[in-house]
């Protein structure tokens, strides 16, 4: 791998290389090769790695894989780990046909219509 113009064997690279507890806990996680990529490309940079940095894709998993009802809900909930709420507010954020099963008309429109 080469590195600002020096080539640099991976293998030969350990814990002990690393600049600071940080790369040290990125190099065990991820490998030299990334640590080594990081500091090439990001050295001097401040970089913050979000708490949810998956809600995006998690969001987008939940949307896809919802089935337009009331129990496909209660399973996407117990399945991320989140509240039937949270749920639906991510299906609402994207216009989703949310499911009106075990819900009364509050109106019966077609009498409404008539006595306008």
């Amino acid at each position: 791998m080469k590195i600002n113009g020096i080539e640099i064997d991976i293998n030969s690279i350990t814990m002990e290389d690393m600049p600071n507890e940080q790369f040290e806990d990125i190099f065990l996680s991820c490998g030299a090769e990334v640590a080594l990529k990081l500091l090439a490309e990001f050295g001097g940079s401040k970089i913050q790695v979000p708490l949810r940095g998956f809600k995006k894709i998690e969001d987008r998993i939940i949307r896809d894989e919802y089935d337009g009802t009331a129990i496909g809900i209660q399973r996407l909930a117990r399945k991320f780990n989140t509240t039937e709420k949270n749920i639906r507010d991510i299906l609402y954020s994207k216009n989703a046909t949310l499911p009106t099963e075990g819900q009364r008309q509050l109106f019966n429109v077609e009498t409404y219509r008539k006595k306008a």
